[in-house]
């Protein structure tokens, strides 16, 4: 499984996965026929610097018992991040997993997914090519 650790300035909370380690690691929640490419550097950390305005402009307020609470769109960038290539109906996207806790998991090695944790786990889809967002997705809270 080749995996591609960040090698800029917050790489240590981003990991790169290679379509090889994509495909093995996300098959069972992208199943066959879906594809994977291994993302560009350039691309993740374009996608990064853009992030927080996009989450600033998508999270709707947060309910009164997360007022106390710095909003995601500043938590976000401290997030530990997992990223892979897929395509989708023609398009080559880059798929984002954000957390802010792996629960002793080797985040680096395997996929981090969790039910419920409210906004300290969240995915996102990015289109490199037109620079757009799409397919947020927030974990609930139980």
């Amino acid at each position: 499984m080749k995996l591609i650790p960040g090698s800029t300035p917050g790489a240590s909370d981003r990991m790169i996965f290679a379509k090889e380690a994509a495909r093995e690691l996300w098959a069972g929640q992208f199943p066959p026929p879906a594809m994977f490419w291994t993302p560009d550097i350039g691309d993740v950390i374009k996608m990064e610097r853009d992030l927080p305005a996009f989450l600033r402009r998508a999270v709707k307020k947060a309910g009164e018992g997360a007022a106390a609470r710095e909003p995601l769109w500043k938590r976000a960038p401290r997030y530990q991040r997992q990223y892979f290539g897929m395509v989708e109906k023609g398009h080559w996207i880059v798929y984002g997993n954000f957390f802010c806790d792996a629960h002793g998991k080797d985040w680096r090695s395997q996929p981090v997914m969790v039910k419920d944790g409210g906004d300290c786990y969240f995915q996102v889809q990015y289109d490199p090519k037109t620079s757009r967002f799409f397919g947020l997705s927030v974990n609930g809270e139980a």
